[in-house]
């Protein structure tokens, strides 16, 4: 059965935005108009619907054009909008010291957090609205937007509101393209996971507050597989650019491992995939085995068929489960840096998951269990990347 539907996350809504799509909220299995077309939402209903357990909102899938023009501007702004503001910083403040707790992790990256960034222009290092087509509804959008006067917010508060949006954005387009891969739509779904996938490199270049931030930000309990998609996109384009990877590299990354596992969504909620995915793989049962070997190859042949979709991220999510040893589905032992990245990110990122321990006990734990599986080299790098994702990390 085609859907007719399809969600967004909330909290991309932003008070006093307005939108050129009907907004819909699923009650008792049926999709029931809640605001329509260029209304904007207020901030009391904004918190309240924010409580929502659901987290998401319904659109026609009939509007996902608008809705990807929407989210470009969006992510256009609101990237722009925080570049501008490390501007300013770097212009009136003094440089910062590092912590003691990572003092070698700035020059470990190569790259610098965001309090400490050189001063750039707005114009190099953020996607310019004029590359995003714009429908008339958009425009208009923006037009209302920047007439009307911004709340009031702290460095902190502009930064959670930041990091929600771009967190948001992700959740929707990998349940998007999930969803919809199959369909004449999956273009325009392959087009909002690109923007989303460039924008989290682009929040990730900014250093470690935005990384511990995107990875640890608040999840929907019932979507547990697109958490743990995002999460190894966060991960794997970390750990890419520890690599100098390219830009083109790290954004082919992190739509792979967007979309690394949407073979699971192809089994049959009867075979109940949710617990395959929570499972360890130590306590699989036979039937269950089977399912995971097959997911790879499932996975493979839902993207190759789409042309739009180059071949390095088909060989990424093709060799996801792969290592060095030769133990995964394929027993694949020549792999690429970028494929030992993301089957690393899968790897750490399930294993967190389904132990339920911090990253630093579970870097400690996999870096032995992982021993001759993975590049030493990309071990040491994720093992200081999990010194920066304690729950209470400065940001």
């Amino acid at each position: 059965m085609t859907e007719k539907f399809v969600p967004i996350q909330m909290r991309m809504l932003q008070e006093g935005r307005p939108f050129g799509f009907d907004l819909y909220v699923k009650i008792n299995k049926k999709h029931i108009l809640y605001l329509r077309n260029g209304d904007s939402l207020e901030d009391e209903r904004l918190a309240k619907l924010k409580g929502y357990k659901g987290e998401r909102f319904f659109i026609n899938k009939s509007d996902l054009p608008i809705f990807k023009d929407f989210v470009g501007v969006l992510l256009d702004e609101t990237l722009e909008e925080q570049t501008l503001i490390e501007n300013k910083k770097d212009s009136q403040a003094e440089p910062l010291q590092v912590e003691s707790q990572v003092e070698d992790e700035g020059l470990y990256f190569n790259f610098k957090d965001s309090d400490q960034a050189e001063k750039k222009s707005a114009k190099s290092k953020s996607s310019s609205n004029e590359n995003v087509k714009l429908s008339p509804q958009i425009k208009s959008m923006m037009a209302q937007q920047s007439s009307g006067a911004k709340k009031q917010e702290n460095p902190e508060q502009k930064l959670q509101r930041q990091v929600e949006v771009i967190n948001s954005v992700a959740k929707t387009a990998i349940d998007v393209i999930n969803r919809i891969l199959k369909g004449p739509d999956s273009l325009i779904a392959y087009q909002l996971l690109q923007k989303s996938a460039e924008s989290l490199r682009q929040a990730l270049e900014k250093g470690p507050r935005y990384f511990s931030k995107l990875y640890h930000i608040e999840v929907s309990e019932e979507t547990p597989l697109i958490a743990h998609s995002k999460n190894v996109a966060v991960l794997a384009v970390r750990l890419g650019m520890t690599q100098r990877l390219s830009n083109e590299q790290l954004n082919h990354l992190a739509i792979a491992a967007m979309i690394h596992d949407i073979g699971l969504t192809q089994i049959p909620e009867e075979q109940n995939p949710i617990e395959l995915f929570s499972t360890p793989k130590d306590d699989f049962s036979l039937d269950q085995r089977k399912l995971h070997l097959a997911h790879v190859e499932n996975s493979v042949k839902l993207i190759e068929e789409k042309d739009f979709i180059p071949k390095s991220i088909i060989d990424l999510i093709e060799n996801h489960e792969e290592n060095l040893s030769g133990l995964g589905p394929l027993e694949n032992t020549q792999l690429s840096v970028e494929q030992q990245i993301l089957s690393l990110a899968n790897r750490f990122e399930k294993y967190m998951r389904v132990k339920n321990v911090s990253p630093q006990k579970g870097i400690q734990e996999l870096a032995i269990n992982e021993l001759g599986n993975y590049d030493l080299k990309l071990i040491e790098s994720l093992k200081k990347m999990a010194a920066t994702l304690t729950p209470n990390a400065k940001s």
